[in-house]
């Protein structure tokens, strides 16, 4: 009898596992991009996937890139973090980069489909609810700065 029991808590389990692994791992790429409309004219774009990042700067004609793996872990914690709900319901902003001002849009992909937002810390009340993914993003954001350099 106990060894049924046991059985059967492991089948259970492990269906319970690989259900929740494939909500964990609903996105396929996140995208992150700033255009400068005004001078000196700067845009960038952080490209994240689950094996890799990618960074393009362009400052005046000048173009940076920077390449890196991405670890296990960080991929995790921005799948984790993300409310794909709370993504959705983000309005986005004017765009500024006509009037020399700075846009930023931040997306992902989740099984085929595409998810953005352009501006849309403007949306305060529903923004403030993605604030550990954009931290994390943003973090990567600024380390990719770096070392681009």
């Amino acid at each position: 009898m106990k060894i049924q029991l046991l059985l059967f808590s492991i089948m259970i389990f492990s269906s319970c596992r690989d259900k929740k692994t494939e909500t964990l791992y609903p996105i396929s790429k996140i995208s992150y991009t700033i255009i400068n409309g005004g001078k000196p004219g700067y845009n960038s774009s952080l490209i994240i996937s689950s094996d890799s990042m990618k960074y393009l700067e362009k400052v005046n004609g000048v173009v940076k890139i920077y390449w890196q793996k991405v670890s296990k872990n960080l991929w995790d914690s921005l799948n984790i973090v993300l409310n794909l709900s709370d993504f959705d319901k983000i309005e986005s902003g004017l765009g500024k980069e006509a009037s020399d001002g700075t846009d930023t849009t931040v997306s992902f992909e989740k099984g085929g489909e595409i998810h953005s937002f352009t501006n849309g810390q403007t949306d305060a009340m529903h923004y403030k609810k993605i604030s550990a993914f954009m931290y994390l993003i943003e973090t990567q954001l600024a380390r990719c700065e770096h070392k681009a350099q």
